[in-house]
């Protein structure tokens, strides 16, 4: 990408130069048509001697243009010297983008976060979520630390089994009735007192006899 981008910027370099030097050799051939004068239409003579100013302004056009060459050239060599250093620079650059490819990768997690949260919220149900998860290595595997009001869990990150679940247990309690012994009916004790009583009379009358 940077490489068609440094052609491009050359290119119109190039070409912004070519137009500087168009545009200067046609206003010279301009300026020295300009500086010959018109001569009328006459019969044919022998062709006059070349006149000096007139030959003193084209080479003075001459050298100037030579010197905008000069110019151009000099622009078009700091061109490339630019692109030399961009291509230095670029090739550096890969040259650390490859190094650092070489470095381990960090570790992907297969399930997401809104699964972790499903999975620990269906072991604590009832429970708020206090923060988002975070990926964390525990006990050496990646795995979800997701806090609860109740406690924390840690889902492992690539299988979705609960690692550590700091949610205390819930204790049931069962409230059990006390047993009431039946106690004998107050009517059934004064009946058989009274049988009793009389079962004694009859025994006193009999000893009478």
């Amino acid at each position: 990408m940077r490489g068609g981008w440094m052609h491009r910027i050359a290119w119109m370099l190039g070409a912004f130069i070519l137009v500087i030097l168009g545009a200067v050799v046609g206003q010279t051939i301009q300026a020295a048509r300009a500086g010959i004068p018109a001569s009328p239409p006459v019969e044919a003579t022998p062709t006059p001697a070349a006149d000096p100013q007139l030959e003193a302004l084209l080479r003075e056009r001459e050298q100037a243009y030579r010197q905008l060459i000069a110019e151009a050239n000099a622009r078009l060599e700091q061109a490339y010297q630019q692109l030399q250093e961009l291509s230095a620079q670029r090739a550096a650059a890969s040259s650390e983008a490859s190094q650092a490819s070489g470095a381990p990768a960090e570790p992907q997690a297969s399930i997401s976060p809104a699964r972790a949260i499903w999975i620990a919220m269906n072991a604590a149900p009832g429970s708020a979520l206090m923060k988002e998860p975070e990926l964390v290595l525990f006990q050496g595997a990646l795995a979800y630390e997701v806090v609860l009001d109740q406690g924390t869990l840690y889902i492992d990150a690539n299988t979705g089994q609960i690692l550590y679940n700091g949610i205390p247990p819930v204790i049931q309690v069962v409230q059990t009735q006390p047993v009431v012994q039946a106690q004998p009916s107050p009517k059934k004790g004064k009946d058989k007192s009274a049988k009793e009583h009389e079962r004694e009379h009859g025994k006193e009358h009999e000893d009478d006899d």
